[in-house]
């Protein structure tokens, strides 16, 4: 006859048998837990409020560091275009200049908006040298495109 067993000893019972059971199909014991707010010495809520904080920090940190690099690359393009566009002020002067002792020898006044016209209506004046206004990219690909289909006949 068997004796009844109390509900604790069932359940040490059972519990040593699952452990067999486990071990059986290689199942490995679980690490315990680690409870780090005990090793501080402060509450779990505590704990985890501290924490959450700090990611908070961390991020404000990144992002504001990201935003700081992000103007950097900025105020570097800046510098980057602003340079380009001394050059161009620089090359138009250059250019501006030539454009009047063409037009004094061709008795012409010629003047900023003259120009913003001339080059929206694509006109090109040409005088022995060569036009006025330099070409567009495309149209000097079409003209040698032209002459290549010329010399190819």
């Amino acid at each position: 006859m068997q004796t009844r067993l109390s509900p604790s000893e069932r359940r040490e019972r059972a519990r040593l048998r699952s452990e067999r059971y486990r071990r059986a199909h290689g199942i490995m014991p679980r690490k315990p837990a680690q409870k780090p707010w005990l090793a501080e010495g402060i509450s779990r809520s505590t704990w985890y409020r501290r924490r959450a904080k700090a990611r908070e920090q961390a991020a404000l940190a990144a992002a504001t560091a990201a935003r700081l690099a992000t103007l950097d690359r900025l105020d570097h393009q800046l510098s980057i275009l602003n340079a380009e566009l001394e050059r161009c002020a620089a090359i138009q002067a250059g250019g501006m200049k030539g454009l009047n002792w063409r037009a004094q020898t061709l008795n012409i006044a010629l003047s900023i908006a003259d120009l913003d016209g001339l080059i929206a209506r694509k006109v090109s004046l040409d005088i022995v040298e060569g036009p006025i206004l330099p070409m567009a990219a495309s149209e000097i690909v079409r003209r040698k495109r032209r002459s290549g289909q010329r010399a190819g006949r």
